[in-house]
């Protein structure tokens, strides 16, 4: 959050940004798990993962009610899961459930058109807090973490396929544009209200579907991460075409 305010009120360079990212990220998987067997190999790449995670919904944090909506899709998502088996621990399933109640607020006053922007401040945090979801989820539950990946993948795509191709184009991935498939949809449709919307629609009609299979049919559980691609894959590549 701090880093955030002062980056939203007087600027911060990208590489020292990025660098508090990573000091955050590597920190967090090390103190969550002192006492698990994790490989040191392991730690670092759960730490890659938080640092990339803060980032990315940094960068989906453009278009109103978008990057809310996500928090309550994975959180709702993720306590219904596990309360229906998928955890022993009812403080996880309390967590979840305090998530989208302190998120329900924020989305109705960031929903189109917003009345509050969160801006790096609001965003930062709950991209970090979305990334401890993630390390719990896994920690609690191999086919919980799967799940969560699921319901992630929409902004994982985005953000990632959008980064790899400024790189492969020579751009610079820290200079702003508007490159996001959701930023691309935004400006075409005129609105953010239609986008936030389909986001809304791809979770509850495909994501969460999946996410429940793979809780029930871990055998099919590569072939049900690969489905979970398939809509936000979609979109990016109508975005990069069409919009």
């Amino acid at each position: 959050t701090v880093i955030g305010l002062i980056d939203d009120r007087w600027g911060l360079a990208s590489s020292l940004r990025l660098l508090c990212y990573l000091a955050v990220g590597l920190l967090t998987p090390w103190l969550m798990f002192q006492e698990s067997p994790m490989s040191g190999v392991a730690l670092i790449a759960a730490g890659m993962g938080v640092a990339w995670c803060i980032n990315l919904f940094n960068f989906m944090d453009g278009a109103d009610g978008l990057a809310t909506a996500q928090l309550l899709c994975v959180s709702v998502g993720l306590g219904l899961m596990a309360h229906f088996g998928l955890s022993d621990n009812s403080g996880w399933v309390e967590w979840c459930a305090w998530a989208a109640v302190c998120g329900l607020p924020l989305l109705w006053l960031n929903w189109p058109p917003a009345k509050l922007f969160m801006g790096d401040a609001g965003a930062i945090p709950l991209g970090f807090f979305l990334a401890v979801l993630g390390l719990v989820a896994f920690d609690q539950s191999r086919l919980l973490g799967w799940a969560w990946v699921v319901l992630m993948m929409p902004f994982f795509l985005d953000a990632s396929i959008t980064l790899l191709i400024r790189l492969a184009l020579g751009q610079a991935p820290h200079v702003a544009h508007r490159d996001h498939a959701y930023q691309r949809l935004t400006l075409m449709v005129g609105s953010s209200l239609p986008v936030t919307l389909g986001l809304l629609a791809m979770q509850v009609v495909w994501q969460y579907p999946l996410a429940i299979l793979i809780i029930n049919d871990q055998r099919s559980l590569p072939l049900l991460v690969l489905l979970s691609t398939i809509p936000a894959l979609s979109v990016v590549v109508y975005a990069r075409l069409r919009a």
